[in-house]
């Protein structure tokens, strides 16, 4: 590797020397046949390399470097730039060895299915899934490696602050966890895995949300599928959480601008039994009378926490006219901004 950092500084050096004459509107012509010659000398020694340790790691790596060749595509010129794009994400792992165990013990792997996941893959939950089951697949020969990765992409979604990809972090569960496959993971721990994973699964984007019968406080039911609107925002909240003291200001001036424009806020109290007194006086305190509804539900009959996974407050939804959930967890303060660009984009997200 000494001749490889030996190359490297002097194509550094000839690279600055480059940029130099580039400004001075100099001829580069020399200094890019050094250039040239030196990358056919690399790839020369790198070649051999490979050859007379077809197994080593600097080998493996080497290999897993190359640069994909993309051919010339018979596509139209409107298409050329997305037509390259996809053959060489599809070609991205043609000289990675999943089968080999020895890779696991590098950042190599690790950074290249990094940058396939994040960078080369479209954000949307849905495919993300699949292309993390495709790779997957490739490293079931080698076990330690499939075993890895399949605890390092549960950990990164369940980690996510990106809303929506715990959709990711039940396909995991879903597909490795609940069948059985994840046997190395202690009985307690896949317990509380796959518990998560259901406490998850009913406020995923894109499922209806339940329909829950809360109350307000002359004690009138209120089913929040019979409240009709183009979106609803959904809004749980308590009198003694610090960030919905905070987000309580954001949220009524939203509401006040927005419930014109066929938004209906509903905010509802967690608290209940001895304690609902208080959401009563934090409401008229807060001059919460904006929105649509203040609900509580005193029983806990309704189970909301467990159908809206309200573990912690504040928590928002923003629901469509059919009750499906477009939006969670989105900040007081974004929420002027966020609706905004759900109308303009007709509820798709």
């Amino acid at each position: 590797m000494d001749f490889l950092s030996e190359k490297r500084e002097i194509a550094d050096t000839l690279n600055a020397h480059r940029k130099k004459a580039v400004e001075f509107r100099q001829d580069t012509t020399a200094i890019d046949l050094q250039l040239k010659e030196l990358e056919m000398n690399v790839l020369a020694y790198q070649n051999d390399l490979v050859q007379k340790n077809p197994e080593s790691i600097t080998a493996l790596m080497l290999l897993g470097n190359k640069d994909i060749d993309i051919p010339a595509l018979d596509v139209a010129a409107e298409e050329l730039q997305r037509a390259r794009f996809y053959y060489y994400r599809k070609h991205f792992f043609d000289h990675i060895d999943f089968s080999n165990p020895a890779l696991i013990r590098t950042p190599f792997l690790y950074n290249k299915i990094e940058r396939y996941l994040d960078q080369l893959t479209v954000q949307i939950p849905d495919t993300i899934s699949q292309t993390i089951d495709e790779i997957l697949l490739k490293m079931e020969p080698a076990n330690e490696t499939w075993k890895f990765y399949v605890s390092h992409f549960l950990n990164k979604y369940a980690k996510s602050l990106v809303i929506g990809m715990d959709a990711v972090y039940v396909h995991m569960v879903d597909q490795y966890y609940s069948k059985g496959r994840t046997t190395w993971v202690a009985k307690e721990t896949l317990e509380k895995i796959i518990d998560n994973a259901e406490k998850l699964r009913p406020t995923l984007l894109g499922k209806i949300a339940e329909d829950v019968t809360l109350y307000t406080e002359d004690k009138q039911p209120v089913r929040i599928h019979d409240i009709q609107s183009d979106y609803l925002v959904l809004f749980f909240w308590a009198p003694d959480c610090g960030h919905c003291k905070q987000s309580m200001p954001d949220i009524v001036k939203f509401s006040e601008k927005f419930k014109d424009k066929g938004v209906k806020v509903v905010a509802v109290c967690t608290k209940g039994r001895d304690k609902v007194a208080e959401c009563w006086d934090f409401v008229k305190e807060k001059n919460m009378g904006v929105f649509y509804y203040n609900l509580t539900d005193e029983l806990y009959r309704s189970r909301y926490h467990v159908k809206y996974d309200v573990r912690t407050t504040p928590k928002v939804f923003i629901l469509d006219k059919d009750k499906k959930i477009i939006l969670k967890n989105v900040a007081g303060e974004k929420l002027d901004e966020v609706m905004t660009e759900v109308m303009k984009n007709d509820g798709k997200m």
